[in-house]
């Protein structure tokens, strides 16, 4: 075998082990704990025991959120939120008495999370609450909606 084949082979091996040594150190990260949304409707729900539509939102800010009366936000929520809106919000219906689930897997530019329950008389400063995002990522977020308001805990 010539000096030339020699180093040659040596470059192939070279490479072929870089590849490998590379391909060894670029694992998938996991994916996502997503944040687990409980949402519990109390007996008097909503004026009396009837059902409310309650709506979760990643947000890229908190302003327009925090900013619409319950009136314009149910009318037309993406116009009131603008561009602060990412992606489409969970909806879920609730009924009294019951218990729902609801898995969100927060995007990378969701800065804050903000729930809100649609409901016939509502309370003018609890028919909605907004969160840092930081507060909720990876943690079972407990939402009860009443009569007129909406309550949020987070462990």
């Amino acid at each position: 075998m010539s000096l030339r084949a020699s180093v040659r082979n040596v470059r192939v091996v070279m490479c072929a082990l870089t590849v490998l040594a590379l391909s060894g150190c670029s694992r998938t990260p996991p994916p996502p704990t997503p944040t687990v949304v409980t949402l519990v409707g109390e007996a008097n729900l909503n004026a009396g025991g009837n059902a409310a539509v309650v709506r979760i939102y990643q947000l890229a800010g908190d302003a327009n959120f925090q900013r619409a009366s319950a009136q314009a936000f149910w009318q037309s929520d993406e116009q009131e939120l603008g561009d602060e809106l990412l992606g489409s919000p969970r909806e879920v219906q609730l009924f009294p008495n019951v218990t729902e689930s609801a898995d969100l897997v927060l995007g990378d530019e969701t800065q804050f999370v903000g729930f809100a329950a649609d409901l016939r008389l509502p309370d003018p400063d609890h028919w909605r609450a907004i969160y840092p995002v930081d507060a909720v990522r990876g943690k079972t977020v407990a939402v009860r909606v009443g009569e007129n308001r909406l309550f949020v805990t987070i462990p």
